[in-house]
């Protein structure tokens, strides 16, 4: 494997090379399945997270950029998921302050970040822009810190480059004639999704269904890599919609009443008739999240059973419906209808972490009848004896095939922060609590891995040890700050319009991933698998009954902690080396075995803004949490 040169008094993280690395994936792989981590291991990557390279820094990287699939590829390996999950897919209109997020996007049409105008300089695309063009684009993101955050405005934006470029290419392809294949392909997109187009977008132009005709076929090619290395794709459905849609369709969403996030709402009342725009509306929107994915991921899943509406975000007038699980068979309906006989309802996946005054998941200590046979996702942010862990779960009879586990996604205060006791901030009202999460995770960690408490004071050991609990899951998920070790939040709800609001959902990974990601491995703070599998094997047992594979993880823990400072890898330890002798002999023997409470309506400047929080289930009856609900 190349590395770029350093001088030789610069440390960085130890990488594989080519031998190592298929060694590394076949140890990862007959790990998990020892320790039951067989089922969907998610991997949550934001599009605009993306690397570029310098060369083609458009300001939000594609699937089929070849620097992008080149990162996902060995991700792919070293973190061993099956499952890439994006946030929501559509195009973003900024809050105050220039805040870009994904929540509030369109619900239905794809964005222009789905859009790779390198594509559209190859013969399939009839050469609508040429290298020039693109190269144009590049140059219009100013932003200075491009190579660590998006530049949503160079995509999104009416003026931005790439719109501009697009602009260019549309008048190219109007020029040409009727009967060219991509002129054919065009009206059989538009012939096929004229229904939803027409329904909420009628009035946006020829140019706006061209764009989403690339976003689709662009989209769908970005799948087709994942598919391509054994990857399935997932997308998160958005329970909100933009003023423009509500605008087109009113009927399909409440007009008085709101969950509680500054975000219109769909008509929840009315889905299930039929007859109404609502119903029209979430069958649209459903059944393209279900073309365009293999998995879906249902925002604010729990409201789909019992919603928390307020009057005009009058925290004193509430209504909270109850559907059971009437609408979660419609949506797997819509979905089933899409999907056929590939159906599958673990495919859908319910976000259901809220604030016990939101919704209440058990009744009488039992789970309620509509979440217990549906997957739903839980972060280990508020782990406490008898709540967010693979074990507690368990315990708690959720059934390992229904639930999914990790140390959080957007939402959540990344685990660095959480391991060195960061105070984590959230507005009630006018008013500014602070929670450390660290403090009731200890014991239950130590209980598992059968280690002394006082170990887990230690911010790095808290941080690997948490890692490794979640693994031992059937389904986990992890997000990708995580596993690169960023000391800051992707999500600062609240304070996101206030506290550097054009950073917040736009962290993006480096173009000298490599690099930064066996950086942050050998300093402690990034997920290191084998890491995790030690400390399962070792705590249940399994070194003594898997000595060999043990062995062979132990190696490789200890190579990804070293550190190296020449062109080329350095050479294992002398046990790694012996350690690797047993490895052939291994892989052939046959009998090898959180939401509403912080998503508070906040102000700036006479702004109302979005964000997204949902907070963790509190399950004792001592609570004492103050509730956060919205204000005006």
């Amino acid at each position: 494997m190349k590395i770029t040169p350093v001088s030789r008094d610069v440390n960085f993280g130890r990488m594989l090379n080519n031998e190592e690395l298929k060694e590394y994936e076949n140890v990862l792989e007959q790990g998990k399945k020892i320790v039951g981590q067989t089922g969907n291991s998610i991997f949550i990557m934001p599009t605009q997270s993306l690397p570029q390279s310098p060369e083609m820094n458009t300001g939000i990287g594609h699937l089929t950029d070849k620097t992008t699939q080149e990162y996902i590829k060995y991700m792919h390996s070293m973190l061993g998921f099956n499952v890439r999950e994006d946030l929501p897919p559509g195009q973003i209109t900024p809050y105050a302050n220039n805040f870009f997020c994904n929540y509030q996007s369109t619900s239905i049409a794809l964005g222009d970040q789905n859009i790779n105008p390198q594509l559209l300089t190859t013969d399939e695309y009839a050469n609508l822009l040429t290298k020039e063009d693109v190269k144009e684009i590049v140059s219009s993101n100013k932003r200075p810190d491009k190579d660590r955050f998006a530049n949503f405005n160079n995509i999104m934006d009416e003026n931005g480059g790439q719109n501009q470029a697009l602009k260019k290419a549309y008048k190219k392809f109007e020029s040409l004639i009727d009967s060219h294949p991509l002129k054919t392909r065009y009206k059989n997109y538009i012939k096929e999704n004229s229904e939803w187009i027409d329904f909420l977008y009628k009035d946006k132009g020829d140019f706006f269904k061209f764009k989403q005709f690339l976003a689709d076929e662009h989209h769908a090619k970005g799948n087709e890599f994942l598919h391509s290395i054994g990857v399935k794709s997932c997308g998160d459905c958005l329970i909100g919609a933009t003023p423009e849609e509500v605008k087109a369709r009113p009927f399909a969403f409440e007009l008085d009443w709101n969950m509680g996030w500054v975000l219109s709402t769909p008509n929840i009342e009315k889905i299930l008739d039929p007859s109404c725009d609502a119903h029209k509306y979430m069958k649209y929107k459903i059944q393209n999240f279900a073309r365009r994915y293999d998995m879906l991921r249902m925002d604010v899943g729990w409201a789909y059973i019992q919603p928390r509406l307020f009057k005009n975000y009058n925290p004193s007038e509430i209504k909270k419906p109850y559907f059971g699980d009437k609408i979660m068979n419609l949506i797997e309906n819509w979905v089933k209808e899409v999907k056929g006989n590939d159906f599958d309802p673990k495919n859908i996946i319910w976000e259901v972490e809220a604030g016990p005054g939101d919704f209440e998941w058990e009744k009488n200590g039992k789970m309620i009848e509509p979440l217990q046979n549906r997957v739903k996702i839980y972060s280990s942010m508020y782990m406490s004896d008898n709540w967010a862990s693979n074990d507690a779960f368990l315990k708690r009879n959720f059934g390992a095939d229904n639930f999914i586990i990790g140390l959080g996604n957007h939402d959540h205060q990344p685990i660095r922060e959480i391991a060195n006791d960061i105070p984590y901030p959230q507005k009630a009202g006018d008013k500014i609590i602070y929670e450390h999460p660290k403090k009731n995770s200890i014991a239950p960690l130590a209980k598992i891995f059968n280690m002394d408490e006082k170990l887990l004071e230690d911010p790095v050991e808290y941080r690997k040890t948490k890692s490794a609990e979640h693994m031992m899951a059937k389904h986990t998920m992890s997000f990708f700050m995580d596993d690169f070790g960023y000391n800051v939040r992707f999500d600062k709800h609240s304070f996101n319009c206030e506290d550097t609001p054009t950073e917040n959902y736009a962290h993006k990974i480096r173009y000298d991933w490599k690099k930064q990601y066996h950086d942050a491995v050998e300093s402690g703070w990034g997920a290191n698998k084998m890491d995790s599998l030690e400390r399962i094997f070792k705590a249940k047992g399994y070194d003594n009954t898997n000595p060999q594979l043990y062995k062979l993880i132990v190696k490789y823990r200890d190579i990804l902690n070293e550190k190296t400072v020449s062109k080329e890898t350095a050479p294992a330890s002398e046990t790694a080396q012996e350690a690797s002798e047993t490895a052939k002999s291994i892989f052939k023997n046959k009998y090898f075995i959180p939401f509403l409470a912080a998503g508070t309506l906040a102000v700036a400047a006479g702004v109302h803004y979005y964000i997204k929080k949902h907070k963790p289930e509190i399950h004792e009856n001592t609570d004492t949490r103050p509730s956060l609900v919205k204000t005006a």
